[in-house]
């Protein structure tokens, strides 16, 4: 994947593309930054998308806070970098798909309780890494289950 935004920055760049060009570099950069915070050289999948999941959440905040500020120009911004951004992330699995493998865990724990509710969150999600957010799985377990 790191590699793809490498080549996607070489093509944004030969079509003077300065919108997707500056949110690849900002992208590239952090990404680059995480890879020597923890010390590695090799940049994996995990690490992209971890950056990409962690900016993905900062530019949803900023949207909600220029919103609520009147600052629609840089909401308009957030939200075209919002949407590159979103573009490189796995494909998330659809609700349905969801609810049933929320279902699935739920009804392999004796007595589900809300104690139970962790547990079911940490396995979906470490099956499903990058394809699902775990707040998504918290709201359905609360609304079918608790």
């Amino acid at each position: 994947m790191y590699k793809k935004l490498g080549e996607d920055l070489k093509i944004y760049m030969k079509n003077s593309e300065k919108e997707k060009v500056s949110v690849l570099r900002m992208l590239l950069s952090q990404i680059k930054n995480e890879a020597i915070r923890i010390g590695i050289k090799d940049i994996s999948d995990e690490i992209v998308f971890n950056v990409l999941k962690r900016s993905i959440k900062e530019i949803e905040d900023n949207i909600i806070n220029y919103t609520q500020l009147g600052k629609m120009e840089l909401v308009d911004k957030e939200k075209f970098e919002l949407s590159m951004l979103k573009s490189y992330m796995p494909e998330q699995i659809s609700d349905e798909e969801l609810i049933n493998l929320v279902k699935k865990e739920i009804d392999s724990i004796k007595n589900f309780s809300q104690k139970d509710m962790g547990s079911v969150i940490t396995s979906i999600t470490t099956k499903f890494k990058f394809q699902v957010d775990s707040a998504r799985i918290a709201k359905i377990i609360k609304e079918k289950y608790l």
